[in-house]
């Protein structure tokens, strides 16, 4: 006798876990993609902000200047050369980078030599001092890319230091040998002294400027008057005869007064950047005499203009109007 026993239900799973298993199935393993390492940043040339330049390294007797010209397309030229510390040969200086439209210049800071070079120079560039470095062509190279950050004029301690010039050494000296030979005279004959007086009439006769050299700049077309400093003489009642000589010929517009001890003059446009070196010669009766350099720079005529948003010229202008 068959007997009909009811079949067991076949489980079937849900059409949501079914479709969840295919699609885990299906995903396969891949590795990470490998990141690229970034791109090597390109080294940025350096701007040059001051393509005609020159570096200096001032010591006591001699200035080393490397002249650094960059046109723009690439080539830089470098010249060096040696300059002399006395004044004229300072000059020099000044007219050779002037020539070469340099206009910044930066001095190596050694020493106590450099204020006079400074002086003779910042009438006609833009000086500025750097530390720490004595080449002159690393010094060039560090003003033209902008990396001096310096002073553009020395402390005013040394731009007026203390000066003991040679014929104050000279009347000292003259004045302690007299002295002594006095004292000498005295302890060998002392009875030829009346009561232990000594003579009325100076020792020691003397006649000087009480400034060693003179420097002084005016632009074109501007009337100027410049007083001489005062003559130190010995005695005071010393008759003196004052006149003025040129080491180069004498421009036709330049006055002296002999009796105000002033000289003023209208430059004109003919000597514009040009450098006179007057020499002013006081001489006694006797073989006394005393020489003062005086050195007149004639600068570019600079026109005054209106503050910014007074006037058109912009803030370029007044900045001139101030300097000059």
């Amino acid at each position: 006798m068959l007997t009909s026993q009811p079949l067991a239900p076949s489980h079937t799973p849900p059409e949501g876990s079914r479709a969840a298993g295919e699609s885990q199935a299906m995903q396969v393993e891949r590795p990470p993609a490998k990141q690229s390492p970034p791109e090597a940043e390109r080294p940025q040339l350096m701007k040059v902000v001051h393509p005609r330049c020159c570096g200096l390294h001032v010591q006591k007797r001699q200035v080393v200047a490397c002249l650094r010209l960059d046109d723009g397309d690439g080539s830089v030229d470098k010249e060096v050369r040696t300059f002399g510390t006395q004044t004229w040969e300072l000059l020099v200086l000044s007219d050779w980078l002037v020539a070469h439209e340099v206009t910044h210049t930066t001095i190596a800071e050694s020493g106590v030599y450099w204020p006079r070079v400074s002086r003779v120079l910042e009438h006609a560039l833009t000086v500025r001092l750097i530390k720490g470095v004595q080449d002159v062509e690393v010094v060039a190279d560090l003003l033209a890319y902008g990396l001096v950050q310096g002073n553009t004029a020395p402390p005013q301690y040394f731009r007026n230091p203390p000066r003991h010039s040679r014929p104050t050494l000279i009347g000292v000296v003259a004045v302690l040998a007299a002295v002594l030979l006095t004292s000498y005279q005295l302890w060998r004959h002392p009875g030829n002294v009346n009561s232990g007086q000594l003579p009325v009439e100076p020792l020691v006769r003397m006649l000087r400027w009480q400034q060693p050299e003179m420097f002084d700049q005016y632009p074109v077309g501007t009337q100027f008057a410049v007083y001489l400093p005062t003559l130190e003489r010995t005695p005071d009642n010393l008759p003196v005869e004052i006149t003025l000589n040129s080491a180069s010929e004498r421009p036709s517009w330049l006055q002296f007064d002999q009796d105000a001890l002033r000289i003023s003059g209208t430059p004109p446009i003919t000597a514009e950047n040009r450098t006179y070196n007057l020499i002013f010669q006081a001489k006694a009766e006797d073989t006394l005499e005393s020489q003062l350099p005086f050195y007149l720079t004639i600068t570019a005529r600079t026109e005054p203009s209106l503050p910014p948003g007074l006037g058109s010229s912009g803030s370029t202008s007044w900045r001139a109007f101030q300097s000059w």
